[in-house]
């Protein structure tokens, strides 16, 4: 049986943090290896055990924030990937987000399914977006490039079918998943998400997401 992906979870109230913890630990691939109330208590236990994949931190709690926090988890570990877990759908929580380093957003009415999906992909693609969060990004890129925001740096433009394809990279798909969606073969998806990489210089889908932010597409 392969190894467990090791979860920690931070939530200031008791009664969330500790169905959240019951609902991940019901999945076979899943060990909650640490629960935190706090943002200060989360960084202490970080700081004397390590192995942890995947945080799933609340944005609001008294003292540090979550986002606070994210550049700190990061010198500790930069391998540990984030997801925050909010009651906030505003597209600005999500921007601040992931310009702190977040992997992932979701809603805390979340179903279970999408809770263990997006554990997953986040672990083995290195991101994960809700539908309705990802098509808030990729709307807002959209309406930047069409009222020539100013950005940093020179960037290419994107076609419709650019934004696209993106839109379905946010929702954390594969080629295959995404040649369904966009009725095209699954080669033919390789080949633009190859042709998108090379026009914004990133290296994979991950790096593709933090390009945005990065280039002030979704200030």
């Amino acid at each position: 049986m392969p190894e467990k992906i090791k979860i920690a979870i931070t939530d200031d109230h008791a009664l969330f943090r500790n169905g959240l913890a019951e609902m991940v630990q019901q999945h076979e691939q899943f060990e909650v290896a640490l629960t935190a109330a706090s943002a200060e208590e989360l960084i202490k236990q970080l700081q004397i055990r390590s192995g942890i994949d995947i945080i799933l931190l609340d944005i609001k709690m008294p003292g540090k924030s979550g986002i606070e926090i994210l550049p700190e988890i990061a010198e500790i570990d930069e391998k540990i990937k984030v997801i925050m877990i909010s009651m906030h759908e505003e597209r600005s929580f999500v921007v601040k987000s992931m310009k702190g380093g977040a992997r992932g957003y979701l809603l805390k009415d979340t179903e279970p399914e999408e809770l263990y999906s997006a554990i997953m992909r986040t672990y083995e693609i290195g991101y994960y977006f809700s539908e309705n969060t990802s098509k808030a990004l990729v709307e807002d890129i959209s309406k930047k490039q069409e009222k020539g925001s100013k950005l940093t740096g020179h960037l290419p433009e994107l076609t419709s079918d650019d934004l696209a394809l993106l839109e379905q990279i946010c929702n954390g798909l594969k080629a295959a998943e995404i040649a369904k969606k966009l009725f095209k073969s699954p080669r033919t998806i390789e080949g633009h998400k190859a042709r998108l990489l090379e026009k914004t210089q990133c290296k994979n889908a991950a790096s593709l997401v933090a390009w945005a932010f990065r280039n002030g597409l979704l200030n």
